[in-house]
C-alpha cells in the first residue's frame, strides 16, 4: 500500500489509489459484492474454503484463472460450487490479454463467461476503459477446457524451440494441438466455436508470439534434455501445463479419446520417454485426414 506497486510481477506500474492490498480475505466479501479471484488454479479450494462463511446471494466471484483441480480434474467453477454452494453466482474470464498491456491501456479483448446475459452485463459495467473489449459467452464450462487446453499447447510450443526446430514444425504441433483441443473440450460438453474463440486459439496465438509462458519455457528446457524435476523445482505448482497434460491425458485414456500430442507430452513430463522419441513417435503413426469425418 506504501509503494502502490506489485514490484514482483509488474515493476513499475502504479496501482489506482482506490486499490488497496489486504491480508484478510473475508473481509473483502463484508465490503464488496463482486469478488475478483487471479489465484493460481491450485489454490481455489483453499481460497474457496476460507471465504465460503461469509459469500451471500448477492455475490458473485469472478474467476481469472486456469487450471483444474489437481486431485480429480475439477473445473474451477465445480471446486467453488462445491465448496459454497450450487446456488452461487460463477463467472469466468479468459483470453489473451496480458496484465502489462491492459495497463498500459493497450487495445485487448476477453472472453466472460456466465450462465445469465444480465451478469455479463452488471460485471463488465465494471470495466469502463474504452482499450479493453469484453464478448460474452454462455459456455463456462468450455471457457475453461480452453484455458486448459492452451496451457498444454504451450508446452508442445516450447517442446519445439527446445529441439531447435523451426517455425514450420511448431505451426505443425499448434495447429494439431488446437485440433486435439477442439476434440477433447466438446467431448467434454463445450461449444467448438469457444475453442476456436478468445480463451483457446487467441491465447495460443498469443503465446506462440510471446513464447514467455512458464509453460513454454518447461518444454524449452525438456527439449534441450533437461528433467522435470531440474526444470521445476521450487515453482512445480506454478506451472499450470503439468497437472492439466497429466489429467487431460488420463481423461482421455478414460473416454478412449486419442489425443496423440498431449499424451506425448505427457511422458515426456513424466520422464517417461525422450523428447526426440516422443516426436518420432508422432511423425510415424499412421497416417490420417486432417477432416474427422473422412477416413483413410
Amino acid at each position: 500500500n506504501t509503494q502502490r506497486e506489485i514490484a514482483l510481477y509488474f515493476p513499475g506500474f502504479k496501482l489506482p489509489e482506490a486499490i488497496s492490498a489486504v491480508a484478510d480475505l473475508p473481509s473483502l466479501a463484508n465490503r464488496r459484492d463482486m469478488l475478483f479471484v487471479t489465484s493460481p488454479g491450485y489454490l481455489h479450494t483453499e481460497r474457496a474454503q476460507t471465504l465460503q462463511p461469509h459469500l451471500q446471494p448477492h455475490h458473485t466471484v469472478v474467476l481469472w484463472a486456469k487450471g483444474l483441480r489437481h486431485s480429480d480434474g475439477a473445473l474451477l467453477t465445480d471446486v467453488w460450487r462445491q465448496a459454497v454452494g450450487p446456488e452461487l453466482n460463477l463467472a469466468v474470464l479468459g483470453g489473451p490479454a496480458r496484465p502489462n498491456d491492459i495497463a498500459l491501456n493497450q487495445p485487448a479483448a476477453l472472453v466472460l463467461a456466465a450462465e445469465q446475459p444480465t451478469r455479463f452485463e452488471a460485471i463488465s459495467a465494471l470495466f469502463k476503459e474504452p482499450t479493453l473489449r469484453l464478448y460474452y459467452s454462455p459456455d463456462v464450462g468450455g471457457v475453461q477446457l480452453g484455458g486448459v487446453m492452451r496451457a498444454i499447447a504451450a508446452i508442445a510450443a516450447g517442446l519445439c524451440e527446445g529441439l531447435n526446430f523451426g517455425y514450420s514444425a511448431r505451426a505443425m504441433m499448434l495447429t494439431r494441438m488446437l485440433a486435439e483441443a477442439v476434440r477433447y473440450a466438446t467431448a467434454k460438453g463445450a461449444k467448438r466455436e469457444t475453442i476456436m474463440g478468445l480463451s483457446c486459439l487467441g491465447e495460443l496465438l498469443m503465446g506462440a508470439m510471446e513464447g514467455e509462458s512458464k509453460n513454454s519455457r518447461l518444454c524449452v528446457a525438456l527439449g534441450q534434455g533437461k528433467s522435470t524435476t531440474e526444470v521445476v523445482t521450487g515453482e512445480v505448482e506454478y506451472i499450470s501445463g503439468i497437472a492439466a497434460t497429466r489429467l487431460v491425458t488420463a481423461d482421455a485414456v478414460g473416454l478412449g479419446m486419442d489425443l496423440a500430442i498431449t499424451m506425448a507430452l505427457d511422458g515426456i513430463i513424466q520422464g517417461d520417454v525422450t523428447a526426440e522419441k516422443a516426436i518420432q513417435f508422432l511423425l510415424l503413426r499412421p497416417r490420417a485426414s486432417e477432416v474427422e469425418e473422412v477416413k483413410l
